[in-house]
């Protein structure tokens, strides 16, 4: 049986291809067992100087030792643990296979079809996945984070130290933890900020959608190229961008244009300091520094001012 290196068409691999070998070759097989315990690893295929191992049908192997330059291969609902001491060039997953990951570094973990990664603790250089496989990052640390082709990160906690990006219908859940550089949405993909901070930018393009209900932001915030930013809550960024058919919606009230700002309706005109409070009364601020698009205060704030007035009216015939 063959299984190609598939690779995802927005970020370059440098590995070709694997093989997989036939069943009964346990040379390349290590089943229920540990890599320290092996100094055979099967012939190389791709690569100078480096050979692989493989773990097929539910066997289950621990990497707990020095293999910097081994390429790994997951099929099937197999399973590999990278433990602390651990240390492994490449991981591929497919099928529906299970990488743990609670200490140790991997350089790069490659996972498509239906497999999984679950993150604890340890550090990975890069880590990707894509055709609906799903990440869970608990913990730990990573350079790049990415979810491609229909692929789910979840983040909950850990760091990521340069970008967590999405592409190509492309899932982020962003519950709590760090991204130090940018958080990105592009290719139709989606982007859920729950909680945890973005230290740099957050930018949303290509008809991506990012829902923002909580969290932090320090760098830039940029909508573009027929992209959709949902804000509900959190603490916003210093700049607000939106430009290329972008559209900003924000849902909040008690709203304050600085100069340079003016409102049409919902929509904010200009340039300029823009504040206001959530609807749960929690205040926000940003600095709208490019708007050749369209943002929108949601509810209107001529709505806002009937609904205040209706309340008074309601409060004083409630007195009488």
């Amino acid at each position: 049986m063959q299984h190609l290196f598939r690779t995802c068409n927005s970020l370059p691999c440098k590995l070709n291809r694997f093989w997989k070998k036939e069943r009964n070759d346990e040379s390349a097989r290590f089943i229920g067992s540990s890599i320290s315990d092996h100094s055979n690893f099967g012939e190389l295929v791709c690569g100078k100087s480096t050979s692989r191992f493989q773990s097929v049908d539910n066997q289950e192997l621990t990497i707990n030792t020095n293999y910097g330059n081994q390429t790994g291969s997951l099929y099937d609902s197999s399973k590999v643990n990278l433990v602390s001491g651990g240390w492994v060039n490449v991981l591929a997953l497919y099928d529906t296979s299970t990488t743990n990951i609670s200490g140790g570094f991997v350089t790069g973990i490659w996972s498509y079809d239906h497999g999984v990664v679950n993150s604890s603790g340890g550090e990975s250089q890069h880590f990707v996945v894509c055709n609906f496989s799903t990440a869970n990052f608990y913990d730990g640390k990573a350079g790049s984070l990415g979810a491609r082709q229909s692929g789910v990160v979840n983040v909950f906690g850990g760091e990521i130290s340069e970008i967590l990006s999405t592409s190509e219908s492309g899932i982020i859940n962003f519950y709590d933890g760090t991204v130090s550089r940018e958080l990105l949405a592009s290719d139709s993909s989606i982007v859920n900020l729950y909680d945890g901070v973005v230290a740099g930018d957050l930018d949303a393009f290509d008809t991506s959608i990012v829902n923002i209900t909580g969290g932090y932001i320090s760098g830039y915030i940029r909508a573009a190229n027929s992209s959709t930013m949902n804000i509900y809550g959190g603490s916003l960024g210093s700049y607000l961008s939106v430009y290329d058919s972008g559209t900003v919606n924000i849902y909040g009230q008690n709203i304050q244009l600085g100069g340079g700002l003016s409102l049409d309706g919902n929509r904010v005109l200009g340039t300029g300091y823009l504040s206001g409070a959530w609807m749960d009364g929690t205040p926000w601020n940003t600095n709208v520094t490019y708007n050749t698009a369209t943002i929108y205060i949601i509810p209107e704030p001529c709505t806002l001012l009937l609904l205040g007035l209706g309340a008074a009216v309601l409060r004083k015939k409630a007195r009488n």
